[in-house]
């Protein structure tokens, strides 16, 4: 129908214009389409992104962990080191300990021995005893 004979008619008699409601659905329906697989290849980038993340915060923290380990390795060794060194100390303190007092019996041995003498004789000399 011609635009002439359009206008001629009334309104009443003019056609009803029509929405085509297909090529609509058809362009809805081809774009949901091709967002559909880029919408899982976003997805399973933001996946793999996620899981990327992950393991380097995991390696960071297992790298954390290892210097953490070999600074209390590192202690505790200093510490046996220290220790080492305390108890030899001690045993040569013990030692020297034993010694001052061996030398203090025998020195009150010999006091002993002189002031008993002394009360015997004065003038004779002090005898030498094992």
């Amino acid at each position: 129908m011609n635009y002439r004979r359009w206008k001629q008619l009334g309104p009443r008699l003019r056609p009803a214009p029509r929405v085509a409601l297909f090529p609509f659905l058809a362009v809805l329906i081809c774009t949901m389409g091709a967002l559909v697989p880029l919408l899982l290849a976003m997805a399973h980038q933001a996946r793999l992104s996620a899981q990327a993340e992950a393991h380097a915060r995991t390696a960071d923290r297992t790298q954390e962990l290892n210097e953490q380990r070999e600074a209390v390795q590192w202690r505790v060794e200093q510490l046996r080191a220290a220790r080492r060194q305390t108890e030899a100390q001690w045993e040569r303190a013990q030692q020297y300990l034993g010694h001052l007092e061996d030398r203090s019996r025998r020195l009150a041995m010999s006091r002993l021995h002189a002031s008993h003498a002394g009360h015997q004789d004065v003038n004779q000399p002090p005898t030498a005893t094992r």
